[in-house]
């Protein structure tokens, strides 16, 4: 019990530290001490996660199907059916509730983790997290597990940023098991109890395993050793006794031990070994030849045609103990050579044993020898590629591989000029393979973080990570593969989220964009969600809505000062809008005027914005609404004017007018301050 108490006085204090630091809002909820109905719990954690989202902005949110903490590895029958009632319940209550997220559906996600050969599920970590939001246009992850207990069900949350990995919520609540939840467990079979067995097998090697290790416990001298090696080059290093050997090497590794003679020994037993991708013997003789840094021109000869016997299942580990990787080390010229050596042997299809493998096979293995996804260098990345992309094959798998390599090299790449180059391979790349969803998912994908990775700025208000050109270097090489990928997705979310980039990247898509005309249309439908996608989409055109003006004066007239859900967003759509194509028409400005006035949900801000960005021509307007006989409109006016600084020199009067006559103090302190704006 006092462990249990000072345990919980380190997690508070911790915990304190956390929120007090984060710039992110974060909850834990302590585990209860007594079970609460299902739907409580499902309601709670809706709860949380509103509370977690503090912002206006609608988070795109990810749901992973809560798992088990165990499951009996003999239940091959074993469903999760709980965990699959659990998640749909919370997505149905917060389809139905909050307001505060943009649910990713479950069908995509499933899609996108099968597609790249991801497990997640119960509680991920952030790694995983910040993987899965590589290659899903989410902000968070939803996750977690639960265990069965005799009267009830422990279920423990998490709530994860896919950029940071920092975890935004933590949850965990008792579940009361009623019968109902029990008939979901009916494929939850206990392990059974079942005797044990033991064997005696004879160990021929056990005598000289006794004699060899007695002699390791004394390497204080190079006698003693000799000794050692005297006694192993009697021993053959064979499947029953090669574990005395691995001793050996494993002790000469550790105290730095160097001996000739062995290392001749372990040579000649490379050359003997038949299937060396069935053992570990070559790889740990590997590693034991490379542990001085160095491997001499006979060892890698050596060493090439053990590389020749081995199939694609273990090649990359004894690439890299033969190539004595170490990503502290700077790759050499020899490197280069041996490289090339190795792939000339795949070229002509002499590497791999039962069957030779493929160059593409080959080429990754090499890849990840050098551990490309965590390497923090290029340079044998960029010569491999440079030198045998042409060699590779686009092939579905290829085509996966190719670009997730080339992915992991332009993040990493620190260098510009060899940055754009791998751009442009990535460039190349799309443009030469067939386009499908999971192509264009791959693009859109890449494309949205290179925009998140350019919002990133240093101090010189420049991108931190990335050229400001390279985006449009992305749009202008794959413009037509951007267009295709919005007719091919058979998720609605997902093409809006297209088109949205579309937009905003002057992609012309004349075939699969709404035009002005079908988003005026749009605005006239039956359905609530196409009339608010119609407006969204003429402020994404920016400049180009300017047709759409008569149109949206029409619609604006009819509801500047109507509220509810529907009416304030499409009010703020149009609003921006106006905004966007700077209108200088006489109605547009009095309707953006009047609406500085409305009542509905951030439209007010969304119409002082339109008129800031207006300008000059709005100025009358707004002077005008300093004689408001509200408060709030007077004060929105007079903020709009200071922020226009010099456009509103003509305000001036009407604001010290406003001073002398005004007794509201709120009014006086911004009518103060938009004349100090505007005089500067």
């Amino acid at each position: 019990m006092y462990c249990l108490k000072i345990r919980f006085i380190i997690l508070s204090f911790l915990y304190f530290i956390f929120i007090s630091c984060s710039s992110h809002f974060s909850t834990v909820k302590k585990p209860q001490e007594s079970s609460e109905e299902f739907s409580k719990v499902v309601q709670t954690i809706a709860l949380e996660l509103d509370k977690a989202n503090p912002s206006d902005r609608l988070i795109r949110l990810g749901i992973i199907s809560i798992s088990p903490s165990y499951v009996n590895p003999k239940d091959t029958d074993f469903k999760n059916e709980f965990g699959e009632y659990f998640t749909e319940k919370l997505i149905s209550y917060i389809k139905r509730e909050s307001k505060k997220f943009k649910l990713f559906e479950r069908a995509r996600l499933d899609v996108i983790l099968k597609e790249h050969a991801l497990a997640l599920s119960g509680m991920i970590n952030e790694q995983s997290a910040k993987k899965l939001g590589e290659l899903a246009p989410i902000d968070v992850i939803f996750s977690g597990s639960y265990t069965k207990l005799k009267n009830c069900i422990d279920v423990n949350c998490r709530l994860i940023d896919v950029v940071s990995g920092e975890i935004l919520l933590t949850y965990t609540g008792r579940i009361k098991l009623t019968e109902n939840l029990a008939a979901l467990f009916k494929y939850d079979q206990p392990l059974q109890s079942g005797e044990e067995v033991s064997y005696v097998v004879k160990d021929p090697c056990a005598p000289f395993n006794e004699e060899i290790n007695r002699r390791l416990n004394d390497l204080s001298s190079t006698d003693k050793v000799q000794i050692i090696v005297d006694i192993a080059l009697k021993i053959p290093f064979d499947l029953e006794c090669g574990k005395i050997h691995f001793s050996i090497i494993y002790a000469f590794k550790r105290y730095k031990i160097e001996n000739e003679k062995y290392r001749l020994f372990l040579i000649n037993e490379l050359k003997g070994l038949d299937f060396p991708g069935n053992d570990d013997r070559a790889l740990q003789i590997f590693k034991y030849l490379s542990k001085d840094g160095k491997i001499s021109d006979k060892e890698w000869n050596t060493g090439l045609q053990v590389l020749r016997k081995i199939g694609s299942h273990a090649l990359s580990s004894h690439i890299a103990a033969l190539l004595y990787f170490d990503r502290t080390m700077e790759i050499s010229d020899q490197t280069f050579k041996r490289i090339d050596e190795y792939f000339e042997l795949a070229k002509t299809k002499q590497i791999g044993l039962p069957a030779a493998i493929d160059f593409n096979s080959a080429f990754f293995e090499m890849m990840e020898a050098f551990n490309y996804i965590y390497n923090k260098d290029n340079g044998v990345f960029i010569y491999s590629y440079r030198k045998y992309k042409d060699l590779l094959t686009l092939d579905k798998k290829g085509i996966s591989k190719i670009f997730g390599l080339l992915r992991v090299m332009y993040w990493r790449e620190k260098e510009i000029n060899n940055k754009t180059k791998i751009l442009r391979w990535i460039c190349d790349h799309f443009n030469q393979i067939p386009i499908d969803d999971k192509t264009a998912e791959n693009l859109y994908s890449f494309s949205r973080k290179m925009e998140t990775e350019l919002s990133k700025k240093n101090d010189f208000g420049k991108p931190e990570n990335i050229p400001s050109e390279h985006l449009n270097i992305l749009v202008e090489s794959c413009s037509d593969l951007f267009c295709k990928g919005l007719c091919i997705t058979k998720f609605r979310s997902q093409r809006e989220d297209r088109i949205d980039f579309c937009l905003k990247n002057n992609i012309p898509c004349p075939d699969n964009i709404p035009t002005i005309k079908e988003c005026l249309n749009m605005l006239s439908s039956q359905d609530v969600n196409e009339r608010i996608r119609g407006a969204e989409i003429l402020e994404k055109m920016g400049e180009k809505a300017k047709a759409a003006e008569a149109g949206l004066i029409k619609i604006f007239s009819d509801k500047v000062l109507a509220h509810g859900t529907e009416i304030n967003i499409i009010n703020r759509h149009i609003a921006k809008t106006f905004g966007n194509i700077r209108t200088t028409n006489p109605k547009a400005l009095e309707l953006l005027t009047k609406a500085i006035g409305s009542l509905g949900y951030k439209v007010p801000g969304a119409a002082t914005d339109a008129l800031v960005m207006i300008g000059k021509p709005a100025a009358p307007y707004l002077i005008k609404a300093l004689k408001s006989q509200f408060g709030s409109v007077q004060v929105r006016a007079a903020v709009a004017l200071g922020k226009m600084g010099s456009n509103a020199l003509s305000a001036k009067a009407a604001l010290k007018k406003l001073l002398k006559s005004t007794k509201n103090q709120a009014v006086h302190s911004a009518a103060e301050q938009a004349l100090r704006e505007i005089s500067k």
